[in-house]
């Protein structure tokens, strides 16, 4: 069989693992296949300085045309793959042109969840943010519009609410739960950034979801919410999270759960089948789980080239997350699932910096740091190195630097 690993996706992981693998050597077709119209590029600046517009579509891509000729990586874009025979190991696009392989990699992500249409899903006016052709569509409205309703108090959320207020805009948020934040960070974080928020403006409801809608040529124009808050809207963004892309691994017969299950090496039910990034789920601190964030999506990609590679290889996640919201800068270190404490240490330097500590008992699980940049690095360390680490422990020392072991 010729040597061929076809990648299907056109994200952060399709593209590092495409590259990992001619740096490592592998000397077979790589063909990425994307249903997206353009080669991969950057996300995270898609709900920042794409929407504010300082940087163009041409600054996001992750790799230059140059590149992907001088590695030989071959790119099929808009294109989308609708079946996996696993007996012949091909993939089938639409159209029902078939391609052969040696080795399959699924990245094929996530998609954002839209509204239901009781609650505005379906007008022209109400929008998600996840991929470049999402942001295109939103870029008009923030320069036109004067106002906006966020629905969902998560990262994308608040990075949007934060967007909009930047360029004026007045920015209401409903979060359905009690508070914003509630599936990731801790109250005293969520505590931090609903104060920041509300400073710059935005006008914030928690418990609160949508009751009806009022439409007019298409479009939602005003919206009932369950506080008995009418407000008028020129549009709406929902940041209500994401389904995973897994119908095709479904249709395949692969086995998932949360995402698409993998091993330590990546690999699926199938072992000539791989996947990583957003889409992948797999075992972490005895829990099964995915990532979302461009991090993981390069780490775990690499890892699946290492193990193409070189079989054996095992991937071993230390978790990375960051937001920016207007001049605030949270980093998260570690995974803080399953976490019995945490601890909020204002920063002794600047009134706009804290962090959030979270412990299972006598263990350190993650750390939020909040405009303190050395703070994360100090807590990668500690989660790398593994040093033991106790809440007790962390009120009694003041600087946080002489957790870490002496190197000689």
């Amino acid at each position: 069989m010729k040597k061929t690993v076809i990648i299907v996706g056109g994200g952060q992981a399709a593209c590092s693992c495409a590259f990992k693998l001619r740096e490592l050597g592998y000397d077979g077709q790589v063909l990425i296949i994307s249903s997206e119209l353009s080669k991969p590029y950057h996300r995270p600046p898609l709900s920042k300085k794409y929407l504010l517009g300082s940087v163009e579509r041409n600054d996001l891509e992750i790799k230059s045309e140059f590149l992907y000729q001088s590695q030989r990586i071959d790119v099929l874009l808009g294109t989308t793959v609708t079946e996996i025979d696993r007996d012949k190991r091909q993939v089938v696009v639409n159209g029902g042109r078939r391609f052969t392989y040696q080795t399959l990699v699924l990245a094929t992500g996530a998609k954002a969840r839209e509204l239901p249409e009781a609650q505005g899903g379906g007008a022209s006016n109400v929008l998600t943010l996840r991929t470049l052709d999402d942001a295109d569509r939103l870029r008009p409205f923030l320069k036109k519009a004067s106002s906006l309703l966020v629905v969902g108090g998560g990262y994308i959320g608040l990075e949007m609410a934060a967007v909009a207020r930047s360029l004026g805009l007045n920015v209401t948020l409903i979060e359905l739960s009690d508070r914003i934040l509630n599936r990731v960070a801790s109250a005293k974080t969520a505590h931090f950034f609903k104060s920041l928020h509300c400073r710059e403006g935005v006008v914030i409801h928690e418990n609160t979801s949508i009751v009806s809608v009022t439409r007019q040529e298409g479009k939602v124009v005003s919206a009932e919410l369950s506080n008995g808050v009418h407000i008028d809207v020129d549009f709406i963004v929902a940041g209500i999270g994401v389904t995973v892309n897994t119908s095709l691994a479904l249709r395949a017969g692969l086995e998932t759960g949360l995402g698409i299950e993998v091993d330590e090496a990546g690999r699926t039910s199938d072992p000539a089948i791989y996947s990583a990034g957003d889409c992948a789920s797999f075992e972490f601190r005895g829990l099964s789980i995915r990532l979302e964030s461009i991090q993981n999506a390069v780490d775990q990609a690499d890892s699946v080239a290492q193990s193409i590679v070189n079989p054996g290889f095992k991937y071993r996640p230390l978790p990375w997350f960051w937001s920016d919201q207007y001049d605030t800068k949270l980093q998260t270190a570690g995974l803080n699932t399953g976490y019995t404490k945490s601890v909020f240490r204002p920063s002794t330097k600047r009134n706009d910096a804290a962090s959030v500590w979270y412990f299972d008992d006598k263990r350190l699980l993650a750390v939020d740091a909040i405009n303190e940049p050395s703070t994360f690095m100090i807590a990668k360390a500690l989660l790398k190195e593994e040093i033991c680490l106790d809440a007790e422990t962390l009120s009694e020392v003041d600087n946080i630097r002489s957790l870490l072991p002496m190197r000689n």
